[in-house]
């Protein structure tokens, strides 16, 4: 899993290791660090501190920039920058954190493993499946409760996409910024 090669923060190496040898299993205060350490990643780059949007504890892991106003040569360097501190401070954190709460049975696909969720959380009935899901998300009209805790949980952790309509755009060259909540 770990390779001497990979080009990774030495603190996500640490918590990694840390898992290999607890189940795989992350602290929230290792995958909070791990966080706020691409936040520093970004702002020791130049830029505005990046909004991290959490639903329920869990980070999105995605942002809405804004290149109003920016060459492509800008909005180029921000796309590897935004790579590249993701990549060496979390994304890997990021993925086990996610994956051992909301989709422990490692479904490749993120309709299946959001459907295992909301079912071992009896959000849904026993015969919805993913084909039903796909459907709903087709016309974003969903016959379960999309603003239930847990189910915000449940897509937040396996198809974060469907929340990404409540990340506020964020303009990198601005001085705002924050940890910003999802509305339920």
């Amino acid at each position: 899993m770990l390779r001497e090669d990979d080009d990774m923060d030495p603190n996500q190496r640490t918590v990694l290791e840390k898992a290999r040898g607890n189940g795989g299993s992350i602290s929230q205060g290792d995958y909070v660090a791990a966080w706020m350490a691409y936040r520093q990643c970004m702002v020791d780059k130049g830029y505005a501190d990046p909004p991290l949007h959490r639903v329920n504890g869990i980070y999105l892991g995605t942002v809405k920039t804004s290149s109003s106003g920016m060459s492509e040569a800008q909005t180029r360097k921000l796309d590897d920058d935004l790579a590249y501190c993701q990549t060496y401070h979390v994304s890997s954190v990021d993925v086990i954190y996610r994956m051992n709460i909301g989709n422990p049975q490692l479904y490749s696909n993120p309709d299946e493993a959001l459907v295992d969720c909301l079912h071992r959380h009896d959000l849904v009935p026993k015969g919805y499946n993913a084909e039903q899901l796909k459907k709903e998300s087709l016309s974003n009209t969903y016959s379960f409760d999309f603003s239930d805790s847990q189910t915000r949980t449940c897509i937040a952790t396996t198809a974060p996409t469907l929340l990404m309509g409540e990340v506020e755009p964020w303009n990198p060259y601005t001085t705002s910024g924050g940890i910003q909540s999802a509305h339920p």
